[in-house]
């Protein structure tokens, strides 16, 4: 096991869905997530994609990591990694949210 630092937030009582509003575009295997509310634009390939569409309903790390590691070629270590790092930059986007402890049935309030 690595000697990585965890973020608080990937620990496997929070979880992480995706904010309501937000337009994605396909384009050749990758993604663009567009927040037309903030103006933000956000391209991911194809594994952040998936993890996209993982959020639809709320995931933790676990989970995805999990579900990742079934339908791509990956160790664990970095599978951890880099889906920690998506997940933080989603976050600090104002694409996703980290929900922690139990999940609430409303959990994506409208943006203002």
């Amino acid at each position: 096991m690595s000697n990585a630092t965890k973020h608080p937030m990937t620990e496997a009582s929070f979880f992480f869905i995706r904010r309501q509003g937000i337009n994605i575009q396909p384009i050749d295997g990758m993604a663009v997530l567009m927040n037309e509310q903030t103006d933000v634009c956000f391209a991911v390939n194809r594994v952040g994609a998936r993890i996209w569409s993982l959020l639809e309903q709320p995931k933790n790390m676990e989970e995805i990591v999990r579900i990742l590691r079934a339908e791509f070629v990956t160790t664990e270590e970095q599978c951890r990694s880099e889906t920690d790092n998506f997940l933080q930059h989603l976050v600090k986007r104002n694409l996703a949210d980290c929900i922690g402890g139990t999940v609430v049935a409303k959990v994506n309030p409208p943006l203002s």
